[in-house]
């Protein structure tokens, strides 16, 4: 949490930053009730708008780098929730078709499935039986459609074993729309 030099963490009732920041630093609203989360930008962006507002009520919630570029007084050094939290960066390239082959260690894939119970389930098992490794899934609303959600998962292809064609087939059976959204090879 950074604020302007020689502010008060008892002063301050607005703290900026990107909505997903605000999200993982909710005991340190707990811990200040007097300080209401702001989105904004993104968090670098915050910094600056601190140091352009001027006004020592108002701070931001970004990095060690952003706050010390803009000059300003680390508040609470760890406003974050959880110590192990990162924030990964992707370059996205778009792909018409599924591709799991072991050429790539990691993909990323977004699917929407039917409104109906166990249809998670039905596709996790899928994934399961062609021993592809899940290594993330994070549910999304789906907008403009209420309490629907697509799904994000982040898989290891690289144990993947049975046919690639079918394995495409029946994952587009389960779902209502498929995407594959990135396929890389991890830098070791």
């Amino acid at each position: 949490l950074w604020g302007l030099p020689g502010a008060d963490i008892h002063q301050v009732t607005k703290v900026y930053s990107h909505p997903e920041a605000l999200t993982q630093c909710k005991l340190l609203f707990d811990r200040y009730p007097n300080m209401a989360p702001v989105a904004y930008i993104d968090t670098a962006v915050s910094a600056e708008f601190i140091v352009q507002e001027d006004d020592p009520t108002k701070a931001a919630i970004a990095s060690p780098r952003a706050g010390e570029l803009h000059g300003l007084q680390a508040l609470e050094p760890a406003a974050y929730d959880e110590s192990g939290n990162m924030t990964r960066f992707l370059v996205f390239e778009r792909y018409d078709n599924i591709d799991m082959t072991n050429t790539h260690d990691k993909i990323m894939l977004y699917i929407e499935t039917p409104h109906e119970p166990g249809a998670l389930a039905k596709l996790l098992q899928v994934l399961d039986v062609y021993r592809i490794n899940l290594d993330g899934l994070n549910a999304r609303p789906i907008p403009m459609k209420p309490f629907r959600y697509g799904f994000f998962i982040e898989a290891d292809p690289s144990n993947m074993i049975g046919d690639l064609e079918s394995l495409e087939k029946i994952l587009k059976a389960l779902s209502t729309h498929i995407q594959v959204v990135a396929q890389f090879k991890q830098n070791r």
